[in-house]
């Protein structure tokens, strides 16, 4: 089956489960066709990091970056063409990194990009 990579704002919740199930919660996010251009993955990624903003509110913005079957990628109506809500969870083996505010209401450059193998460290970080 073809993946796809795709952006999903996350929580400290979020990652919590992730950790805990070894699967991230059905969530939405933005998705790129496999084989799509770096500029379209950039603006994947940027449009997700935005969107990350709302989630977060007054803490760091997390987006989590992983390659997911299409299969489990459905359009999201009246939202931009490269929205999607997941299907299904994702496994965390599918998990390829994260992205983190250097501190909460940083700008976008300021996201630090973390291993999945960090997922611990970037828990602890962003714990209250």
């Amino acid at each position: 089956m073809p993946l796809a990579r795709a952006y999903l704002p996350a929580t400290l919740d979020d990652l919590d489960a992730l950790a805990a199930t070894r699967s991230l919660p059905v969530t939405s996010g933005i998705a790129v066709a496999p084989g799509a251009s770096e500029q379209v993955e950039h603006l994947a990624w940027v449009a997700a990091a935005e969107r990350a903003a709302e989630v977060a509110g007054d803490r760091r913005r997390v987006v989590v970056s992983a390659d997911v079957d299409t299969a489990a990628l459905a359009p999201t109506p009246a939202a931009e063409p490269t929205a999607v809500t997941l299907v299904t969870s994702v496994p965390l083996k599918r998990v390829v990194s994260l992205h983190v505010d250097e501190a909460p209401g940083s700008g976008l450059g300021d996201l630090l990009w973390y291993d999945v193998t960090e997922l611990d460290q970037v828990r602890a970080l962003l714990s209250p």
